[in-house]
């Protein structure tokens, strides 16, 4: 990928992400790319933040190998150069998009502005 302009809210990237304790590539959601935010998607569920999964499964994303879960109880970011690397997989279908949007209205985990990012971002 060129830039994250190219990104839309809702694309999903394959990253590689150095910062993570075992860094390795990861499959990020964008829920902002002029910021650019994403959400992990994790083949587990957070168990310190259950409340906060949203189940996805290769019916939703095709290249997902088995039921999966985006981790919207965290925000992450990637600079120019990682961003640059990475890989366009795929879009979040619209309902999906709505039910992540209902998830994370009542989040307990993000801010009050991460909510409000999220949500102009998938309303």
């Amino acid at each position: 990928m060129s830039n994250s302009n190219a990104l839309a809210p809702g694309d999903v990237i394959l990253i590689y992400c150095r910062f993570i304790s075992t860094p390795k590539p990861k499959y990020a959601l964008c829920v902002c790319p002029q910021r650019p935010l994403f959400f992990f998607i994790n083949s587990v569920p957070r168990i310190s933040k259950p409340d906060a999964q949203l189940q996805v499964s290769p019916r939703d994303l095709p290249f997902l190998q088995h039921e999966s879960f985006v981790n919207t109880g965290e925000v992450v970011t990637f600079g120019k150069m990682d961003l640059s690397k990475a890989q366009w997989l795929g879009h979040l279908p619209d309902p999906k998009k709505r039910e992540l949007a209902a998830l994370v209205s009542s989040c307990p985990y993000l801010t009050a502005g991460q909510i409000k990012i999220v949500l102009d971002s998938f309303s």
